[in-house]
């Protein structure tokens, strides 16, 4: 599971002009980064795949939603950045951005960039995140990572 679940819904023609990427985003963001597991679990699809450097996985919204409350890290602070949205149909789309984040891991402090990416579909009147990956930003052959 990605730290941050971080993803943003699109802006498409038939969806509210409050509807954009960045503010959904903005929206996910600011539940995790307040600790509001209710809100960041509401606006994942039942069940969620998720993707990272942890695997690949399946997770439904409860499931998410204790995940978050038990965390070991906190976000405090977060851009999104370069955002690109791909519609599908007028209730699919696909979200990329780039996210510089802020957080505390285990109790130290941590900066991440990453890129992340989500596929969002229209539930009856609002929007679910079915699907969000998350890669660390950096060399794409790992070797500037230690093991």
């Amino acid at each position: 599971m990605s730290r941050t679940g971080a993803s943003c819904v699109p802006a498409l023609p038939s969806a509210p002009s409050s509807l954009t990427c960045t503010s959904r985003g903005h929206v996910e963001q600011v539940s995790i980064k307040n600790g509001d597991a209710e809100t960041t679990a509401r606006l994942s699809d039942d069940p969620c795949v998720v993707t990272g450097a942890q695997g690949a996985g399946k997770i439904d919204r409860a499931t998410l939603e204790q995940m978050f409350r038990k965390a070991t890290w906190r976000l405090k602070a977060f851009e999104i950045r370069a955002p690109i949205v791909q519609p599908i149909t007028d209730d699919v789309a696909v979200v990329a951005y780039k996210v510089h984040e802020e957080l505390t891991v285990d109790g130290k402090a941590l900066t991440l960039e990453a890129s992340d990416s989500s596929v969002w579909v229209r539930r009856g009147s609002g929007w679910a995140c079915a699907i969000h990956t998350e890669a660390v930003a950096g060399d794409p052959f790992g070797r500037d990572r230690s093991r």
